[in-house]
Order: structure tokens, then C-alpha cells, then sequence
């Protein structure tokens, strides 16, 4: 049983490989190779990348234990299920696990280790059953749908801003803000049916421009009050407005990624030239301009 389940989620990874049109195995090379290397990089670049690491593997392991997929083991597998829930979390874990013991970080790999075990023994969160209110409008839907998504992660990321002002380290008060455009970029990985999209009624071309703008625009409600409270903290000005626009610039990338293949997921090798231009952003003068031709050419044959 064991065998069959694992055999079957290697099947549908491997068809979502398969279907980006990028050869499995080249995909696997790549993989290999670019896991060490922008783990080293982070390593270097940050002292928080410990933790970065172990958050990661912990977040991939509460995604895993969601009620539509207990269920689905439960009903197939029911008398090998804990079997099968500590298997899979611990193939997850496993990467992160030799990062962090690579560099010595022995207490964070233990808590993953603890978390593999522990997490598929708790129950799924229940959706919380009020509405939060945004000051978004509904059209368009990602940041009113992505902000009550992804509300704890905002509230955490102004958590560490205020640890960062009180031990005075204002490079954790950087890494809060890219939190939190980041998570304004995670608003943007639920594509739109094709209806929605044609409703706007505009060129393709406009219609970027239009959802770029609306994006830097919402995006500043969530982030100003962070950029603010840091640059007058910290009294560093000139660095944090000039880093606050590089990450306003990420975020155009990332409209402009989300209809680079629409109406389908972007693929691989889109989603790995987005990776490196966080290690060399000047890439994007040269992505930017190529996403929003690739867009426009899409969006086409609908608005």
C-alpha cells in the first residue's frame, strides 16, 4: 500500500513536470544544482537564512496536512495513514534537513524533525467563519481575496518590524518589508477565469498598465506604514525608499508573470528567470519589457 501510494504521487508530479513543457529530467538536473548554490547564497547573504530554511519546511508541512488531502488518504489508505502522513513529510523535509545540518544548524533540524512527526497528528485549521474587512475593492479580486488569505502573514511581518525596532537591526526591518511585498506577490499566484478578465473590455496592453498600477497602488496601503516607521526608526531614508521601489519593481514583474502564460500557470522556465533576478535584478530590464510583450500577445485572443 505504502509502495502504491508513493507511486502514485510521483505519477502526478511528474505529469505537473511534464505538462510545463520543460523535459523532466533536465528539470531534475537544474534542481540539483541550483538548491546548493542559492542555499549557499543565502547563507551569505543573511544571517536569518536558518531560519528562513526551517519556516519554509515547516510552512510546506502545514500545507500538506490539509483536510481534502487526510480525507482522500483516510479513504484509500485509511490503516496506513500516519504511515503514509510521516513518509511524505519527512521526503518534504528532507532537503531543507541537509541544508541546515550542512551549516551546523542542529536545533532547527531537530525541530523539523519534531515538526515532520507532530504536524500530521494535529488537525487541519478550520477556516475562520467572519469576513475581514479590507479597504480593497472587489475588482480586481487578488488583494480583497489574498489579504484575508494571507492576514497572518501581513500581521507577522509587522511583528518582526517591531522586534527590529526594538533591538535596533535594521536589516531585519528590511527583510520585514520584502515580507511584505512578498506576500503581495503570493496574491497573484490565483489565476482569474477568462470571463473576468475579458469583463474589463480594454486592449491587452491597457489592461496591464491598468492592473500594474492598481497593484503598486493597493500594495501601498499594506507596506507605506512599514517603510515609514523604518526609515524614521532607523534613520536611513535614501536606502530604504530606493530598496521600497526595487521591490515595487519585483511586483510589476509579478503582475506581469501571472499573464505571461495565461489563462495557464506560468511555466518552469519562467518561474526560474524570476528567481535569479533576486539575486540580479537588473535582469529585469530585460524581463519586465519580454513579460509584458509575452502578456499582451496572450491576453489578445480575450480582451
Amino acid at each position: 500500500m505504502v509502495k502504491y501510494y508513493l507511486k502514485i504521487q510521483g505519477l502526478i508530479i511528474h505529469r505537473t513536470i511534464k505538462d510545463t513543457g520543460v523535459p523532466p529530467f533536465l528539470l531534475y538536473v537544474i534542481a540539483l544544482i541550483a538548491l546548493p548554490y542559492l542555499t549557499m547564497q543565502l547563507f551569505n547573504k543573511t544571517s536569518l537564512a536558518p531560519f528562513l530554511i526551517a519556516g519554509l519546511s515547516i510552512y510546506n508541512l502545514v500545507q500538506l496536512n490539509q483536510t481534502d488531502r487526510n480525507n482522500f488518504i483516510k479513504l484509500n489508505f485509511r490503516k496506513y495513514f500516519y504511515q503514509l502522513r510521516w513518509l511524505e513529510s519527512f521526503i518534504v523535509t528532507l532537503p531543507f534537513l541537509i541544508m541546515l545540518l550542512v551549516y551546523n544548524q542542529w536545533y532547527l533540524a531537530l525541530l523539523c524533525m519534531v515538526s515532520v512527526f507532530t504536524i500530521p497528528l494535529l488537525k487541519p485549521l478550520k477556516p475562520y467563519g467572519k469576513t475581514l474587512v479590507t479597504p480593497f475593492s472587489k475588482r480586481p479580486f487578488e488583494f480583497v481575496t489574498g489579504t484575508r488569505q494571507y492576514f497572518l502573514l501581513i500581521l507577522a511581518c509587522y511583528l518582526l518590524l517591531g522586534i527590529a525596532i526594538y533591538y535596533k537591526n535594521y536589516n531585519l526591518g528590511l527583510f520585514a518589508i520584502f515580507g511584505l511585498y512578498g506576500t503581495c506577490m503570493l496574491f497573484y499566484s490565483q489565476l482569474e477565469s477568462k470571463y473576468l478578465v475579458w469583463n474589463y473590455a480594454k486592449t491587452a496592453s491597457r489592461f496591464l498598465i491598468v492592473k500594474c498600477l492598481i497593484a503598486l497602488q493597493n500594495a501601498a496601503f499594506i507596506t507605506i506604514p512599514a517603510i515609514i516607521l523604518t526609515a524614521v526608526c532607523f534613520q536611513v531614508y535614501d536606502k530604504t525608499i530606493l530598496l521600497s521601489l526595487l521591490a515595487n519593481v519585483f511586483l510589476i514583474n509579478m503582475v506581469l508573470f501571472k499573464y505571461s502564460a495565461f489563462p495557464n500557470q506560468p511555466n518552469v522556465v519562467n518561474a526560474i528567470m524570476f528567481a535569479l533576478c533576486l539575486y540580479f535584478p537588473p535582469l529585469l530590464f530585460i524581463l519586465i519589457p519580454y513579460n509584458f510583450y509575452i502578456a499582451s500577445a496572450r491576453l489578445k485572443t480575450i480582451l
